[in-house]
This record gives C-alpha cells, sequence and structure tokens, in this order.
C-alpha cells in the first residue's frame, strides 16, 4: 500500500463507518479489512514511538478519565434513586 492508496482507504472506511454495516454483511466484512489493511500501515509508516515517562502519562490519563466517567456514572444513579423516593 502507498500513500495514494491509504488515503483512499481512509475516505472508504469513513464512508463505512458512517454506514455502521452489520459485521456479516459485504460492507461490514470490508470495513474489518479496511481496518486492518490501515492498522499494518500506520504501524509501518507511524510508529508510535512514546518514552516511558510519556507512555506513564497516558495510561495515568486514561485511568483518571475511566475513573471519572464511573464516578458521574454514580453521581447519576443515586440522584435518580432520590428522585424516586
Amino acid at each position: 500500500m502507498n500513500l495514494s492508496e491509504y488515503r483512499r482507504a481512509l475516505q472508504e472506511i469513513d464512508g463505512l463507518v458512517k454506514l455502521d454495516p452489520d459485521p456479516e454483511t459485504v460492507d461490514g466484512r470490508r470495513l474489518d479489512w479496511l481496518a486492518g489493511v490501515i492498522e499494518e500501515y500506520e504501524k509501518q509508516h507511524f510508529p508510535l514511538r512514546l518514552s516511558y515517562p510519556e507512555l506513564a502519562r497516558v495510561r495515568l490519563r486514561l485511568m483518571y478519565e475511566s475513573s471519572m466517567e464511573r464516578l458521574a456514572r454514580r453521581v447519576v444513579s443515586r440522584l435518580r434513586l432520590r428522585g424516586r423516593q
């Protein structure tokens, strides 16, 4: 795959994602295949090189966001329960 094929694949996958096809359809299988091809191209041409401290910051941020999401869900469910009483 070259750069122009990669760009065309990105455009095609964008259209397929918007359609949200069932995985068992032709479009769904095409979407799966394109995702794999694009992933391989990106691994080869755009490697993610993070130092350990950068990687640790990314992981910490993801853990923080996940914790905040869980906390928000708890607060909302408690507020709903209070509203029912």
